[in-house]
């Protein structure tokens, strides 16, 4: 599946860089066709007007050079390789080249009276020509002769002749040929380039879908392997229910407690999997009041005195006092969860301590542990999903793997930092990075 996608991905990219591509060659080739059609028609024209003022009598044959002094010095002509600005007329020059320009004069009979030297046709073919361009309407643009396209311009001499000019722009030509095949074979590299670059970004933009895709089906194998084992246990101490139809309820106690206990398990794992599902949704509510966060600490911690008690576990408290602006059913939350998962792992006789400073911008809560710790290489993932360092050990302590995950999306939904350091043997560190203000709840 991600074969194909990868795949479509990459053609798809191609495809639009090719159409783009297509797009510019083409606006490109299309504009220099235009431009160069332009400059033509300017060209025929003034060597017309040229030629019907009297300026010009004649050209040389093509590849003569003109001699000094024999165009006048206002004269329009240009070189054939001087450029002109874009839509103006060549400006007035005195120069050596003639471009590939000719010109014919015609008798109102329809007899050729005169042919420039400049011209690289024959008599038979400068007739045939002069015939069809006069059978042409128009008295400027194109006529398709030999398989060439010649620019002409017709205008009437003084003497009543006819007088055509025409120009072979065959090394414009040349260029614009020489051109698109640059464009093309560029073209050609650039998307051979572009089919790699766009399977490389592929590549890069897949690993996050994977990553999504494979997370998400283990978390799905994870929920259904854990609410496989209490549905089982439910069922067979059910079954052993109804085996003894003889026995009283109160003689069922053992087997019903179970049940229950099971129950409380499996509503405690959907209540966490329905959390997270809302908050992956973004629907996490998230209220913002003004509250002593030190004394939020105090009372979280009441419910998990009794417990340390019995475990001998001392839970020791360093907390400044702070006004935030948070939801302080969530922060109490997040309390609770780190208190939970210290207190499951640390062995009697150990000790947990929570404090709580703030200093320039961050509300800091820290929950320090004597427990086992945890191996560096699983530092990382301990806020997955499911994700627990021994499962054997979770197990027997109670846990799923979904508290931390929890306590990282209440932290985030705060806008701050969960972050976990510890060294195996000696304890864990587990740091919350709250942003806060003081002008927010006027702290002093």
């Amino acid at each position: 599946m991600f074969r194909k996608l990868r795949l479509r991905l990459t053609l798809i990219n191609i495809a639009i860089i090719a159409a783009l591509f297509i797009i510019l060659t083409t606006g490109t080739y299309l504009t220099s066709s235009a431009e160069m059609n332009n400059r033509a028609l300017m060209l025929v024209q003034r060597v017309a007007s040229d030629v019907t003022s009297g300026m010009i009598s004649d050209f040389p044959p093509p590849g003569s050079l003109l001699p000094p002094g024999s165009l006048p010095p206002h004269s329009s002509l240009l070189p054939y390789n001087e450029p002109t600005p874009p839509g103006n007329l060549p400006p007035p020059g005195n120069h050596p080249f003639v471009p590939f320009v000719f010109f014919v004069k015609v008798a109102p009979s329809g007899t050729v009276t005169f042919t420039s030297s400049s011209s690289p046709l024959t008599e038979s073919e400068a007739n045939s020509l002069v015939t069809k361009t006069l059978e042409i309407v128009k008295a400027t643009g194109t006529v398709n002769f030999e398989r060439k396209v010649f620019y002409y311009s017709r205008s009437t001499l003084p003497t009543g002749e006819q007088l055509l000019v025409f120009h072979d722009p065959f090394e414009q030509k040349d260029m614009l040929k020489i051109l698109l095949m640059a464009l093309g074979i560029t073209g050609l590299v650039c998307l051979i380039l572009s089919f790699f670059g766009s399977f490389f970004m592929a590549n890069r933009a897949m690993v996050p879908i994977e990553e999504a895709w494979q997370q998400q089906q283990n978390f799905l194998a994870d929920a259904s392997h854990e609410l496989r084992t209490p549905l089982a246990v439910i069922q067979t101490n059910l079954e052993v229910v109804r085996s003894n139809h003889d026995e009283l309820v109160g003689n069922q106690d053992q087997w019903l407690s179970n049940i229950q206990e099971e129950l409380k398990q499996m509503t405690k794992l959907v209540d966490s999997l329905l959390f997270l599902a809302r908050a992956d949704a973004r629907q996490l509510l998230v209220e913002h009041n003004c509250f002593s966060v030190n004394a939020a600490i105090l009372q979280a911690i009441k419910p998990f005195k009794p417990i340390a008690n019995a475990k001998n576990v001392e839970i020791k408290v360093f907390a400044d006092p702070i006004i935030f602006n948070g939801d302080e059913v969530k922060i109490k939350q997040i309390i609770s969860i780190l208190l939970d998962n210290a207190l499951r792992y640390t062995p009697s006789g150990g000790s947990i301590t929570v404090q709580l400073q703030q200093s320039e911008g961050t509300v800091r809560l820290d929950v320090i542990d004597t427990g086992s710790g945890i191996p560096a290489a699983h530092l990382e993932k301990i806020f997955d999903r499911f994700y627990q360092v021994d499962p054997s050990r979770a197990k027997e302590a109670g846990g799923v793997g979904l508290g931390l995950a929890i306590a990282k999306c209440l932290v985030e939904c705060h806008y701050g930092r969960i972050i976990a350091n510890s060294t195996p043997g000696e304890g864990s560190t587990f740091s919350v990075y709250l942003p806060f203000t003081k002008e927010s709840c006027n702290n002093t």
